[in-house]
């Protein structure tokens, strides 16, 4: 694990310098800002060892900061880190939201005046109770920072769903462990099979002083803080996480026919070495329920190359064979005969990728 560091919120100690909690303002008199580039160039000097990613601020614009004070604030802070560390990677923005117009107010201001430089990444933050209905507006700002900048690669910052009703975003929802463990599947498979770097929202649930428990975390936290039970999606992203790893390559286009159209996210990935595929597959177009019935769906996929396919539910962790009579080899590439789909992500995989060898 290779930790990155949002540096934020001010210290009422100095006149106009902030509050220490979210929502506070940007830190704006001289000697409050004197102060906040002491505390940067401190920050990067104690834990530059160990981290070279720095976001500046969180959520600025969802906090009524403007974009002239923000983008002088960034470069300020950004210039402070680069002094102590050349090599570092800004990250800017971490947009409540997708937050496309303030992105890109704040990087012409940057243009205008040559600091554009300064940014290598954009975040934001996709709150959305059906994890796969934000990409169009999310591609739409990725094509919108590729004609802005194309050294700016946009990272998804800050992103989870909570288990129950909870504070904080998407708190208002009856959500369940077992919808959260759907979600966090959907949106880190959606996020990989559009090569969109991706970040998990939150290890553990957080105490908030001041409006309860924050219960986004994949593992639950008692009373007294300590961890009380691994929820259901924590052992849905371990099991993506132990075969979603380096040795994978997205295949670009990954072109399939099905049966019974329904709205489906397909995304098909091989083994740098072996070749060995693996096909993620998941119904997409509604917040994820608490009912885990399947549809039968077939596919062709003209690009798919098996030998030994099974199938993978990726929350639970159960692999399958795939009865010959269900899926065969021919000029079309590989075809599949009634695979259950559901609103999670489900695989056809070779069996080598998600199995070790006995």
């Amino acid at each position: 694990v290779e930790p990155w560091v949002t540096l934020c919120y001010g210290n009422p100690i100095y006149p106009r310098g902030g509050d220490a909690a979210a929502k506070s303002p940007l830190p704006s008199s001289p000697e409050a800002l004197g102060a906040w580039d002491r505390f940067v160039g401190a920050f990067v000097e104690r834990y530059g060892e160990y981290v070279d990613e720095w976001e500046v601020w969180n959520e600025p614009h969802h906090q009524s900061i403007t974009v002239e004070s923000y983008a002088a604030f960034l470069i300020r802070t950004a210039e402070t880190v680069r002094s102590k560390q050349p090599g570092a990677r800004i990250l800017a923005m971490s947009n409540a939201g997708v937050g496309r117009d303030f992105t890109d107010k704040v990087l012409a201001v940057l243009e205008a005046q040559g600091k554009l430089h300064l940014v290598n990444e954009v975040t934001y933050h996709p709150y959305s109770k059906n994890p796969d209905s934000v990409y169009k507006s999310v591609l739409g700002m990725r094509a919108e920072l590729a004609e802005r900048a194309e050294h700016i690669t946009l990272r998804q910052g800050e992103n989870g769903c909570p288990s129950q009703r909870s504070t904080k975003a998407l708190g208002s929802y009856d959500w369940s462990e077992l919808t959260q463990a759907k979600w966090a599947l959907r949106r880190l498979l959606g996020d990989l099979g559009r090569d969109i770097p991706s970040s998990y929202f939150s290890i553990i649930d957080m105490h908030y002083a001041e409006d309860g428990i924050n219960r986004k975390g994949l593992l639950f936290s008692s009373d007294d803080q300590t961890v009380g039970h691994e929820k259901q999606a924590y052992r849905g992203v371990q099991h993506l996480t132990a075969i979603f790893d380096d040795s994978l390559q997205r295949i670009e286009e990954y072109p399939y026919d099905q049966t019974e159209p329904r709205h489906l996210s397909v995304f098909g990935y091989r083994h740098k070495t072996t070749g060995g595929q693996i096909v993620t597959i998941w119904l997409d177009s509604n917040t994820p329920t608490d009912s885990n019935s399947c549809k039968p769906v077939s596919f062709t996929f003209s690009k798919g190359r098996f030998s030994d396919p099974v199938y993978v539910d990726l929350r639970t962790g159960a692999v399958r064979e795939i009865p010959g009579d269900q899926w065969n080899i021919s000029n079309d590439g590989c075809s599949f005969t009634d695979i259950p789909v559901y609103d999670s992500p489900i695989l056809i995989a070779e069996r080598s990728q998600v199995l070790p060898k006995e």
